[in-house]
């Protein structure tokens, strides 16, 4: 992959490229220690022997600068900041993919901005999914709070990376190393601090469902021309 550095509205931007042909942009998620390269690494592997593959690290996230303000931008606010790297870098009717958060972002990107998209494509995307308005969204909420509330995780190196490792189907070696990596990146340039403030409407699961669909759906706002 070939990086370079971006500056967006201000914003140092990291930016990883690599292959020809139809472009891709892979939005990453949102928790500490996520990065463009972490999660997309595998499938720059798998994609760019055919396709132009482009990711970055948002706004407060890896090697993008953290907010001058010390504040959690929000995905809104990360939206924005990506529709800048997207125009910055020429991008129109590409393919986007999003994980987790990044899924709302790409969605969300096609409705504000549908020239830079052409086609979505969603990964376990708690970011968009609607709450079915019954007892499944307390089983759901249960079931995503036990999984990743786990407030001891930054404590040290080794907590963060098993913390990551019981959401793997295996270890993977290379990713164990990104990570810690990436867990000494967020302590240096004080995410961990950022991430110990963010507002509760960023971290309870509870009060994210009319905010999701307020500001991602109806989907059918989006234009799809042509799949991936």
């Amino acid at each position: 992959m070939d990086r370079w550095e971006i500056v967006v509205d201000g914003v140092k931007t990291s930016v990883i490229e690599h292959g020809v042909g139809p472009t891709i942009v892979l939005f990453h998620g949102a928790a500490f220690g996520v990065d463009a390269e972490a999660t997309w690494f595998r499938t720059f592997e798998g994609l760019s022997a055919d396709f132009r593959v482009v990711s970055f690290d948002q706004i407060g996230f890896g090697r993008t600068d953290m907010p001058g303000d010390g504040v959690y931008k929000n995905r809104l606010e990360r939206v924005d900041h990506a529709v800048g790297v997207l125009e910055a870098l020429g991008i129109k009717g590409a393919c986007l993919v999003g994980h987790s958060e990044g899924a709302f972002m790409a969605a969300r990107i096609a409705i504000l901005a549908p020239a830079h998209a052409s086609s979505l494509v969603f990964v376990t995307t708690g970011g968009t999914a609607p709450y079915f308005g019954d007892d499944r969204d307390d089983q759901w909420i249960a079931a995503a709070e036990a999984a990743y509330n786990d407030t001891d995780r930054l404590v040290s190196e080794d907590r963060f990376v098993a913390s990551n490792g019981h959401l793997s189907r295996h270890h993977d070696p290379v990713l164990e190393q990104l990570m810690r990596a990436n867990y000494r990146r967020g302590i240096a340039t004080g995410q961990d601090r950022i991430f110990a403030n963010m507002p509760r409407a960023e971290t309870d699961f509870a009060l994210t469902g009319d905010y999701r669909m307020s500001t991602s759906f109806p989907i059918s706002q989006i234009l799809i021309s042509r799949p991936c």
